[in-house]
């Protein structure tokens, strides 16, 4: 709902009950929903995502381009850890960082998959990002949006802070995250019906809740609007995952936090979309994280 909804229900939101419609970040965009918990492998499952298929003669899956399950964006907010995957973090982020590599897997023309992580929920401290985690990933910590409340205490409640419990970085070899902010703490949003299953109360699809899991889609939603903006700017091509990734730190509001904390700053949708439809604004980067 975060990134897709359509916007065409009204629903009661605000504490006077009035009728709002609420698209998502992307409502042309395509979601599809694969298991990554549970009993199908997390690797199988995202190297189907990426549109790799399972060849029963070799044994091992490859790359097809004209596969129907092809995936620009992974939104990742699996909000759990669990005893058994602990010594299995790094291999993790490894082979999300993959994922996201252009060219990987021995697939020439791959061209990668824009990959979103929740920060995690473990801060204020800092190193309390959780993985996977890698400098190709976009790691999203949560800001602060208090709008819920102005129906009652007025316009200018606060917000674009960041959220207390939000994951800091670094991670254990140095490489700062998160990467960006995006509103996480205090936020309507589209849930589902079964919420109060993960501890998340909505009865009628919405609920004001918290967690950088809410965070990370409204980034995905984001990206999404970024790939097809660089298809409609460049003659159907595509922008690489390290491109876009570059154009939504590079945009993003500094807070005045530091770095470990705030990442680049908060998301700015508008600003990303004017960069690559009108080339307004400056890139800095260097993808030496990724040719290495």
């Amino acid at each position: 709902g975060q990134i897709a909804s359509r916007g065409v229900t009204q629903y009661p939101v605000g504490f006077n009950g009035t009728l709002e419609y609420l698209p998502g970040v992307a409502p042309a965009s395509t979601i599809m929903g694969v298991s990554t918990v549970g009993l199908a492998s997390e690797f199988n499952s995202m190297l189907w995502a990426a549109g790799f298929d399972y060849n029963g003669t070799s044994g091992y899956f490859e790359w097809n381009y004209e596969s129907g399950h092809q995936m620009n964006i992974t939104s990742n907010s699996w909000g759990w850890v669990t005893p058994q995957y602990y010594e299995l973090w790094g291999q993790y982020s490894l082979i999300y960082a993959a994922m996201a590599t252009p060219g990987f897997f021995n697939a020439t023309h791959y061209p990668g998959m824009v990959q979103c992580f929740s920060a995690g929920n473990s801060g204020p401290g800092y190193a309390t990002s959780t993985p996977p985690r890698a400098p190709q990933l976009i790691n999203v910590g949560a800001s602060t949006s208090y709008h819920t409340f102005d129906e009652a205490y007025g316009d200018g409640q606060g917000f674009d802070q960041i959220a207390d419990f939000s994951s800091r970085g670094p991670l254990t070899l140095g490489y700062a995250k998160p990467d960006v902010l995006a509103p996480g703490r205090n936020n309507w949003g589209l849930v589902p019906m079964y919420g109060a299953t993960f501890g998340i109360t909505g009865t009628d699809g919405t609920a004001v809740y918290a967690g950088t899991s809410m965070a990370c889609p409204m980034v995905a939603g984001v990206a999404a609007l970024l790939v097809d903006a660089y298809r409609v700017e460049n003659a159907g091509a595509s922008a690489t995952p390290d491109m876009i990734k570059t154009i939504i730190q590079s945009t993003a509001d500094d807070i005045g936090m530091d770095g470990l904390s705030q990442g680049h700053g908060v998301v700015n949708a508008w600003a990303a979309y004017d960069y690559v439809a009108n080339g307004a604004g400056n890139l800095l980067y260097t993808y030496d994280s990724m040719e290495n």
